[in-house]
């Protein structure tokens, strides 16, 4: 690390010791921690639990304490400790009792610490902010398999929160990793992949030999995403994915490209189509070899992790060739 880069490293450390030190009594001693938040805690308390132990306590031991909504420790529990109070017994790090608006002792917490400076962290806030605010959530939501661990580890009335707390944190930690993982494509995306328009507006991403980028083309507004992936010896396999929020007419065009896919590459192998659905989903391969049109009509594939092909299923058409397909049978509408 040079000089700098050191300097403004130990000047961002002070400033974070700083305010950890606003509301942590005892803070600059080695002394283990209290956690503390309230009782049967929501999405909002097991968030800042769990940034807490990520992000301030460090290496030191530490503890959790849950209290009935508002209260604090008796000076004698809290001896010998240095206590953080998150979403319960007032302090920044309580949006309870505050004019604040819509938030979250979270997003506070974020807010106060400068966390909120990683843009990874601001979908864990967004839903902290919602379920806190009584909003709407999607019934699939990480939101209520948190309220529920409670309820799954337990035997009679015990619960076993240290189970709970482990459960929830991995959850985050998932969440957290896949947020830094998508942004990261998005970047890489910008870096290695391209976007152009077609006449009738359809907008097509390439990620030639990134097929892990899909995703963030899709992001970035693409309607369309073709990738490949080399599998040696002028062996690729082929994907090309229409968005989720594509309207459904645009299905019809995919229909339209594989019957002109099929088209070139019977023509490859001097098959005879007469007779043949090109447009029907599935696959045949004694035809057209490893060409699978799924049955949402969203997704083309030839070759993919979980169907491989054998060595006469590889498509005989090239990237490019595929591409000018692509661009043809997607563009023009009549085709549909």
């Amino acid at each position: 690390m040079d000089t700098l880069m050191s300097q403004r490293f130990d000047e961002a450390s002070a400033r974070f010791r700083t305010m950890v030190k606003d509301v942590v009594p005892n803070f600059d001693d080695e002394l283990p921690w209290i956690l503390v938040t309230h009782r049967y805690p929501d999405t909002d308390a097991y968030a800042c639990l769990w940034m807490a132990v990520t992000r301030i306590v460090g290496d030191a031991d530490y503890c959790f304490k849950m209290l009935p909504a508002g209260q604090r420790l008796t000076d004698e529990e809290a001896a010998g400790h240095r206590v953080l109070y998150m979403d319960t017994g007032g302090g920044p790090l309580d949006q309870h009792d505050k004019d604040v608006g819509k938030a979250s002792s979270f997003q506070l917490m974020c807010e106060h610490y400068g966390f909120d400076k990683e843009e990874a962290l601001w979908p864990v806030i967004k839903l902290t902010v919602a379920t806190d605010n009584v909003e709407a959530i999607d019934p699939t939501s990480i939101h209520y398999v948190l309220s529920g661990l409670a309820y799954y580890h337990r035997e009679d009335t015990e619960i076993d929160w240290v189970v709970c707390l482990s459960r929830a944190f991995e959850m985050f930690d998932i969440l957290h990793a896949h947020e830094k993982q998508r942004l990261q494509g998005i970047a890489d995306f910008r870096k290695f992949g391209s976007r152009y328009v077609l006449p009738n507006r359809l907008s097509v991403a390439h990620v030639w030999g990134r097929p892990q980028l899909r995703e963030a083309a899709f992001d970035l507004g693409a309607d369309v995403v073709m990738w490949t992936l080399n599998k040696g010896k002028n062996r690729n396999h082929i994907g090309i994915q229409l968005n989720r929020h594509s309207p459904e007419k645009v299905e019809k065009g995919m229909k339209a490209l594989m019957a002109g896919l099929r088209i070139a590459e019977a023509k490859k192998r001097g098959v005879n189509t007469v007779g043949h659905d090109l447009r029907e989903h599935g696959q045949t391969p004694e035809l057209f070899g490893g060409w699978f049109l799924h049955r949402s009509c969203r997704l083309i594939l030839c070759g993919s992790k979980s169907a491989p092909l054998t060595a006469e299923d590889y498509t005989k058409l090239t990237p490019e060739e595929i591409n000018d397909i692509l661009n043809e049978r997607l563009s023009n509408d009549k085709l549909w």
